[in-house]
């Protein structure tokens, strides 16, 4: 009776085994290795910005994590391919905004599925922060305020978009 349930009992642990495994490596390849508490998490809509009244930047990341030096913000990209220059902007934006709450962001992780990025902002002032996104923030601003802004079809995003010809 035991020698036929020891071969089933050893394929059941042995099975058990390897679902740990591949949900370590999954979890691991979703979650990075990203060392702190988690302190804050962007639910969507009806998580509130936050907001730099100095600058008049708002934004959030999707994650906050308090470490040593601070605060770890990160911003996930859900597309296979490289971290855009307009993440990065969209990330310091909301460092920007999250600084200006009282949470002092020392470092920004973006990640798509394919890539990883690092902003490190120890040294980097508020004011030093804004130059770098100044001249996309002020083009936001116009484009809300309703201004007419450039259009771009031949540019990938605005290729399938219902407004294109509508853009000025």
């Amino acid at each position: 009776m035991l020698s036929s349930i020891l071969p089933f009992a050893i394929a059941v642990g042995a099975a058990c085994a390897l679902a740990w495994f591949l949900f370590g490596i999954l979890k691991s390849s979703r979650e990075g290795v990203i060392s702190g508490k988690l302190i804050w998490t962007d639910h969507g809509r009806k998580t509130k910005a936050f907001r730099n009244t100095r600058y008049r930047v708002y934004g959030k990341p999707d994650l906050m994590y308090r470490i040593p030096a601070g605060v770890k913000a990160v911003e996930y990209k859900h597309r296979k391919g490289p971290v855009h220059q307009s993440d990065m902007v969209q990330a310091l934006a909301a460092s920007l905004a999250a600084r200006g709450e009282g949470y002092k962001v020392v470092e920004i992780l973006l990640k798509t599925r394919t890539e990883e990025v690092s902003i490190d902002l120890r040294s980097s002032s508020d004011e030093a922060i804004y130059r770098k996104i100044s001249g996309l923030s002020e083009t936001v601003r116009r484009a809300r305020s309703g201004a007419p802004m450039n259009s771009r079809p031949e540019s990938r995003k605005c290729r399938n978009c219902a407004y294109r010809e509508a853009c000025a």
